[in-house]
């Protein structure tokens, strides 16, 4: 099924040849116009006699009258309205297949824009997430790297805290080892009571 704006276009794609029957219908028109104007003339009744004779044929002078009038102004009729009229029906006809044709034209560029517009947003969103995952990345290796630094910087720290605990722990070793000698010397000279 079409939606509206399809049968819009479909409408505006006929071509000329099915836009431009006003010529024909002019002769058309002239032609049964004159035919009419005959037939209502001859239509024309005279004087109704309701109490004497009925006379059905139509009155002859009236009728030249009418027909030399028809004749007198069907030409400058003619020229004052209807080509006038006819004119401005086919320059109107020629401006809105104009604009049908600029209407389709900017339909068309329109569509091809909206399709580049969906394209480039794709390469946008596309190259968007390709940004966004290395700088993830980047971000996940700086991380390693920090904490890989981090972790080793603690372990020199861990180290050298260790060495200065054992050195502390060796001199204090050796800082007591002299002082029991001297303090088990000292216990030793007051039990004995004499100087070792």
């Amino acid at each position: 099924m079409l939606s509206g704006r399809e049968n819009q276009v479909i409408h505006l794609r006929r071509p000329m040849s099915a836009q431009r029957p006003r010529v024909t219908e002019r002769r058309t028109f002239a032609r049964n116009a004159a035919l009419f104007a005959v037939v209502a003339t001859g239509m024309i009744a005279g004087p109704a006699h309701a109490a004497g004779e009925l006379v059905l044929t139509p009155h002859i002078p009236t009728l030249v009258i009418l027909l030399v009038g028809f004749v007198v102004l069907i030409f400058p009729l003619n020229s004052m309205i209807f080509r006038p009229l006819f004119r401005v029906l086919d320059d109107r006809d020629a401006k809105i297949a104009g604009a049908t044709k600029d209407a389709q034209g900017l339909v068309t560029q329109a569509d091809d824009l909206m399709n580049e517009y969906r394209g480039k947003i794709r390469e946008a969103r596309d190259d968007a997430a390709t940004a966004r995952r290395e700088q993830i990345e980047s971000a996940r290796s700086e991380q390693t790297s920090i904490t890989g630094d981090a972790k080793a910087e603690a372990e020199d720290e861990i180290g050298r805290a260790r060495q200065e605990i054992n050195e502390s722990l060796a001199e204090a070793r050796d800082t007591i080892k002299a002082a029991s000698r001297e303090v088990a010397s000292v216990a030793a000279e007051s039990i004995l009571g004499r100087s070792l």
